[in-house]
């Protein structure tokens, strides 16, 4: 492979600043040089359509059934401590209502039968006072007295017994029904809260589909802008290109040499700097020189370098 033109210039230069004694115009000449390469590049660089537009792609992570029951769960975390601790709350105060009830209860008992007691022994005593003041004391008028009266106060007492019993009675049964009415308010509750819970997951799955088609259908539309884009591109590049041709191949029919006389300028400059044969070796070996100029600036400097 032969040998680039920059390498070949640069070795060919480093020869003759060793045989020149002006290095101030060598120095000059080779940063003329470095200068026409970079604005070459450069203006290679921007005649360039810019790249196709990449867009940024909506993020859709998938979440799993066990994440989204999760969510579910936390989400009815608050209702289902609340609602159970009302059934709770509930059965406490109840069971506490009846046991003060119970006990209001037995101590009403209490004062009654003590009042029964109280009145019908002052009822036994006047009458006993009153028999004594009469004389009647051992008389049958007195015992069937102080007899009836102790018939009345055991039917009293008997009466406040069957009441207190019979107000214990509901009371112990509205306890013990409490443990029923609380299992049976916890169980309906439970089937409320599956229902709610089942219902929330399937919606937090519905929304996770709905969002995970969103997401394709957004990141497959930037795909296709992208592509669009890209092909437009090429096709517009394609087109400049062809144009810079066909106007290149105009102008060189015309014989315009308007945009190559900086190129032969400094190219005659470089060759001007080597011996004829290192000359005549670069113009022809080097393809810079012929694709960077007219045909005419080309012969212009084949005709003073490569004969």
């Amino acid at each position: 492979m032969a040998q680039s033109f920059v390498d070949y210039v640069k070795d060919l230069w480093n020869s003759v600043f060793k045989s020149k004694e002006n290095t101030a115009v060598y120095n000059e000449e080779r940063k003329k040089l470095e200068d026409y390469l970079s604005e070459a590049a450069k203006a290679e660089q921007d005649s360039r359509l810019p790249d196709a537009p990449q867009y940024e792609r909506m993020e859709n992570a998938a979440v799993s059934d066990e994440e989204i029951e999760k969510r579910a769960k936390d989400e009815l975390a608050g209702y289902e401590s609340s609602s159970r601790s009302a059934i709770e709350t509930e059965n406490e105060a109840l069971n506490k209502k009846y046991s003060e009830d119970k006990a209001a209860a037995q101590k009403s008992f209490y004062e009654k039968n003590a009042a029964v007691e109280s009145a019908y022994s002052k009822a036994k005593e006047d009458s006993s006072n009153d028999s004594l003041k009469r004389g009647l004391a051992r008389s049958s008028i007195a015992l069937n007295k102080q007899y009836s009266l102790n018939e009345n106060e055991a039917a009293a007492k008997t009466a406040l017994a069957s009441e207190i019993n019979s107000k214990i009675e509901a009371l112990d049964n509205e306890i013990s029904a409490l443990g029923v009415k609380r299992e049976k308010a916890m169980n309906d509750f439970n089937i409320a809260y599956a229902a709610k819970l089942t219902t929330l997951i399937n919606g937090l799955k519905d929304e996770r589909e709905t969002k995970k088609a969103e997401a394709l259908k957004y990141n497959n539309s930037l795909t296709e802008k992208e592509h669009s884009a890209a092909v437009d591109k090429e096709m517009n590049e394609s087109s400049l290109y062809t144009q810079s041709l066909n106007q290149k191949k105009l102008k060189n029919d015309l014989g315009d040499t308007t945009d190559y006389s900086a190129n032969y300028s400094i190219m005659r400059t470089i060759l001007s700097k080597l011996s004829p044969s290192e000359a005549r070796k670069a113009l022809a070996e080097d393809a810079i020189f012929k694709e960077n100029l007219s045909e005419r600036y080309y012969y212009m400097l084949y005709d003073e370098f490569g004969r």
